[in-house]
């Protein structure tokens, strides 16, 4: 979950690091390079020899493609038969081949049998849930290009089954009945049954594996995707002059570049300092072993000599209920002004619940600790500017 805090020259994302253990069976981090599940559900053993890698969070398992591979042992049969959901993120390396990543079958057939493979001449991940030859179903979605981890969900719901990529929801099947996989086999990583011909073992990074009983509603999916290799300081407004200070998410990346790099006070970071003299958009590339993923912020530039005082931006309308959107009421664009000598709210009785004198604070919608109710209030906002006082007034909804 995510909500942005913006000041006139930063743009901060907090993001939130809780995790849903709700139902939680197993999860399996690799942070010790190994298959020990947290939960103590699943008892993984190694096969060949997975490389320690960075992840994510701490380490990722590096899997060669010839003879590495994970065997778990774990009574999966009433897992698969409710709702559940797995998560996980990936990182193939380049083929035209289809790489096999999760499989729990006990045979090469097609009865009863739950797997995950990626195909890498098309970029598409395939989940295949099948309890007999007359209830099946295949979910297909597409990876997301020019990024290098990938964050995938499966959620089985009663009869409907989802497949969400990097937080969105690429296929979604309602079938007339659940479908329920019992079957003797075990729960791998990089070893179906059915391994040959275009299907290898899985080339290529894997961290955070999570595996619940219930399933995850879409809020919770998004709880458990954390975009790497990405510029959390967003797009942003500055007066002339003024300096924005960049922050990157986490990332495996070896090396940075800016460009443009002019104006950048390190084109070689992530996190530097940028003092535009125009408004410009930059790219940062994040460099990491033959994978390069690509990121931008535009930086709007304005000479304060052009700014009118009476043109203040203020919204009609706000929502704050804890989406990190829209949560909190203020003036858009309060560089316009000298100095802000008051800006109030007022209920529809009168009373004042709100008042500030710093241009850069804004009305959460609550009064004395307590939330407001929905409906209108009236706002004021006393300014200075070239010399003169000004005032500009209005309603604002407050929508919950």
């Amino acid at each position: 979950m995510r909500f942005w805090f913006c000041v006139l020259t930063i743009c901060w994302v907090l993001q939130g690091l809780a995790q849903p253990t709700n139902g939680l069976l197993s999860h399996i981090t690799f942070d010790a390079c190994d298959a020990q599940d947290d939960q103590g559900y699943l008892s993984g053993q190694i096969f060949g020899n997975p490389q320690c890698e960075c992840g994510i969070f701490g380490q990722s398992l590096y899997f060669n493609g010839q003879d590495d591979y994970i065997r778990f042992d774990g009574n999966l049969k009433n897992v698969f038969t409710g709702d559940v959901t797995l998560s996980f993120y990936f990182r193939p390396e380049p083929s035209t081949q289809s790489y096999d990543l999760f499989s729990y079958r006990d045979q090469c057939g097609l009865d009863s049998l739950f797997a995950i493979s990626y195909n890498g001449s098309t970029g598409d991940i395939a989940v295949e849930i099948i309890q007999n030859t007359n209830r099946f179903t295949t979910l297909v979605g597409k990876v997301e290009a020019g990024v290098c981890w990938q964050h995938m969900v499966f959620v089985k719901e009663d009869k409907i089954v989802r497949l969400y990529i990097n937080g969105e929801l690429a296929f979604e099947q309602r079938n007339s009945q659940p479908i329920l996989i019992v079957n003797d086999g075990l729960f791998d990583i990089a070893n179906s049954p059915c391994l040959g011909g275009n299907l290898q073992r899985f080339h290529g990074y894997l961290d955070e594996l999570r595996l619940y009983n219930r399933a995850l509603p879409l809020r919770e999916v998004l709880e458990l995707y954390t975009r790497p290799d990405e510029l959390i300081t967003q797009d942003t407004t500055i007066l002339k002059g003024a300096t924005v200070q960049t922050a990157i998410s986490p990332s495996c990346a070896t090396s940075f570049s800016w460009n443009p790099f002019s104006d950048v006070a390190d084109p070689s970071s992530g996190a530097t300092a940028i003092t535009p003299q125009q408004t410009t958009k930059y790219f940062l590339n994040f460099q990491n072993k033959g994978c390069l993923t690509r990121d931008s912020i535009k930086i709007t530039v304005v000479d304060p000599t052009d700014l009118d005082c009476n043109n203040l931006a203020i919204p009609n309308a706000f929502t704050p209920n804890g989406d990190g959107i829209n949560d909190v009421f203020m003036i858009s664009n309060p560089y316009v002004f000298d100095q802000l000598i008051e800006f109030a709210i007022f209920s529809s009785m009168g009373e004042k619940v709100f008042s500030s004198t710093n241009p850069y604070e804004g009305w959460d919608g609550q009064y004395q600790g307590q939330p407001l109710n929905p409906g209108m209030y009236v706002y004021r906002v006393d300014y200075r500017c070239s010399g003169q006082q000004l005032s500009k007034s209005g309603g604002v909804a407050l929508i919950r």
